[in-house]
């Protein structure tokens, strides 16, 4: 590791200490709070998570009462957050570990992405910031800083992978994720302040030339969109409505555009169907949230955890 490099380090563990965000999540280290802190920020910037997360462990505070918890009960928590399936692929995720983990979240890789939504970066920022393994968690604000700081160029994510992993101070890796989370997100924005920032003498960038940060794609607007529709639906569902039309009438939708997002949301895991009744039975056979009613507590298949490839992102501003 050259001089640079190091210089680097020191720099931004210091600068890490002193500017470090006072973010709930901060506050412990405890595995199953990390894994539902990151699966919220999953697209979502900070702001908005910090008003759901406190709020969704107090009444989830385990895995073990997530798992009990119906998809209604789980929907009810989530709902306003966005990117709804992350709240059922949590119950899923919960359900796993109470069944194969004894409720508790693995600290090996390949277990953790064994796990129901659980990709690449979410294991990766479950082992640096839960079990201080050396492993670094590339959002994209860690990318800003990395490709522009320490390496100079634009990097496929599997070589920046490995080279971020390779820059991680041995046993400091959930101070080292911290500082590179908050500086990527207070200063080395998309649109940097060089001036504030104190890794710009050493920096590779430094404001100047072409910047070796390609950001995303942005988004769709929202309004109008499919990812609106979808989150009527999934609120009225959270609501208790479960007949198909009314779900329909929520939404406004034509019976054309309303079926395909309806069997979408089928495919996803957003609804069951409960067993047809006897004949003379008053219940007949219905759609229900999650493959389980408003009142059931009952546990349900697992979902394949590659029915979902998320795009996992941890910023305050993409």
């Amino acid at each position: 590791m050259t001089d640079r490099t190091l210089r680097l380090q020191e720099i931004l563990l210091e600068w890490g200490t002193t500017h470090r965000r006072q973010l709930p999540w901060r506050e412990n280290r405890h595995p199953y709070h990390i894994l539902v802190a990151e699966t919220m920020l999953t697209q979502t910037q900070v702001g908005r998570v910090t008003r759901y997360y406190q709020d969704f462990l107090s009444r989830f505070p385990t895995p073990f009462v997530l798992a009990e918890s119906s998809a209604p009960e789980v929907l009810e928590s989530w709902v306003g957050l966005g990117y709804n399936r992350r709240a059922l692929r949590l119950r899923q995720c919960a359900q796993v570990l109470v069944e194969e983990h004894d409720g508790l979240v693995p600290d090996v890789q390949e277990t953790l992405r064994s796990l129901p939504g659980v990709g690449a970066y979410t294991a990766n920022a479950i082992l640096a910031q839960a079990f201080n393994k050396d492993v670094s968690a590339v959002d994209t604000n860690a990318r800003r800083v990395l490709v522009r700081a320490f390496v100079g160029q634009p990097m496929t994510q599997v070589a920046l992978q490995i080279r971020a992993d390779s820059l991680v101070p041995h046993g400091r890796s959930w101070e080292w994720t911290q500082a590179i989370f908050d500086l990527g997100a207070l200063i080395c924005r998309v649109k940097p302040s060089c001036d504030r920032c104190p890794l710009a003498a050493d920096c590779l960038f430094d404001g100047h030339g072409l910047d070796p940060y390609i950001p995303p794609r942005r988004q769709s607007t929202f309004a109008g969109s499919r990812r609106q529709y979808r989150g009527q639906i999934v609120r009225a569902l959270a609501q208790g409505v479960q007949d198909k039309e009314e779900l329909r009438r929520h939404t406004g939708l034509d019976a054309d555009s309303f079926n395909s997002i309806y069997q979408e949301l089928k495919n996803e895991g957003f609804f069951g169907t409960t067993e047809t009744a006897p004949p003379g039975a008053s219940n007949p056979s219905t759609s229900t949230l999650g493959g389980c009613t408003g009142t059931s507590h009952g546990t349900q298949h697992h979902m394949d955890s590659a029915a979902i490839n998320y795009t996992e992102v941890y910023s305050v501003e993409d």
